[in-house]
């Protein structure tokens, strides 16, 4: 609720009454009666055919990226956030470090075990998200260890 309010603060800007712009909350559907209106149903391209349905036997199959396999892509997700707040972080500290003094980093700063760390992570992410872990095209054992395998490097804390 706090979000719609801010976000209607936002649209009641003198900002959208200088520009001619009338911006309101809507639905999907007034989304397309409003494209209706502007453009004929004609011009609309239509996707037919086969939505590349897989079976890996007689009768398991499986036809949508967005429908399986929820807790692993937002495990990769999490992850892949995760990782890449870490690397900024990393390179920050490093560029803090350089800048001051001689260039060089801290003594006992342990910079090589911490890009190590990071190597890890990425090559843990890039597993996951290399081939049927994500899509859900992979058979459970194999995503089960995937997903193990980025578990223990959040719960590690490698990155």
């Amino acid at each position: 609720m706090r979000r719609v309010l801010n976000v209607s603060k936002c649209l009641s800007l003198s900002l959208c009454r200088s520009l001619c712009l009338q911006a309101r909350f809507g639905t999907l559907s007034d989304y397309f009666q409003a494209l209706k209106k502007v453009l004929p149903v004609s011009s609309l391209p239509t996707v037919r055919g086969d939505f590349f349905t897989y079976a890996d036997r007689d009768d398991h199959y499986w036809s949508g990226y967005f429908t399986s396999r929820p807790f692993y892509k937002r495990l990769d997700r999490t992850l892949e956030a995760t990782l890449r707040a870490t690397e900024i972080l990393y390179s920050l500290t490093l560029a803090a470090m350089r800048s001051h003094g001689d260039g060089r980093l801290a003594t006992g700063f342990p910079a090589q075990d911490h890009f190590l760390l990071l190597t890890a992570g990425r090559r843990g992410l890039a597993l996951f998200q290399h081939h049927d872990a994500v899509t859900g095209t992979a058979r459970d054992p194999v995503v089960i260890d995937y997903g193990n395998r980025c578990y223990f490097l959040l719960a590690w804390g490698i990155c």
